[in-house]
């Protein structure tokens, strides 16, 4: 419809409020595989979504959540009317997700020198 593909055209300029910014999370999208970004915003997931229009797209609920208040409940990537309540949540994402967050840290940490007392 022409509603949809109105949305669809302004999706680049409204985009939903900054998450992580400046944190260790926004340093690790740059690395982070794609499946674990958000159709949307492409930031790194944390509470995933997946939308009922089939395997694709997946989503940051809240982005999502964001996205369907600014395009009248529409997708922002199919443009058809969605409801948050019709997607399913991944928790077997969202926990490969943090395992992979969990991993970067332990690596950041391991490779920052210590310094110790009176060396």
């Amino acid at each position: 419809t022409e509603t949809a593909l109105a949305a669809l055209a302004v999706v680049k300029v409204v985009m939903p409020p900054a998450r992580g910014r400046g944190t260790v999370l926004q340093d690790l999208v740059a690395e982070a595989p794609a499946e674990f970004c958000c159709a949307f915003d492409g930031q790194l997931m944390m509470d995933p979504v997946r939308s009922p229009y089939g395997a694709q797209p997946v989503f940051e609920r809240a982005a999502l959540a964001h996205a369907l208040a600014v395009f009248g409940g529409l997708c922002p990537v199919s443009g058809q009317p969605l409801m948050l309540e019709e997607c399913a949540r991944l928790p077997d994402l969202r926990k490969r997700i943090a395992a992979w967050v969990r991993e970067r840290q332990a690596r950041e940490r391991r490779a920052r020198p210590t310094l110790r007392c009176g060396t």
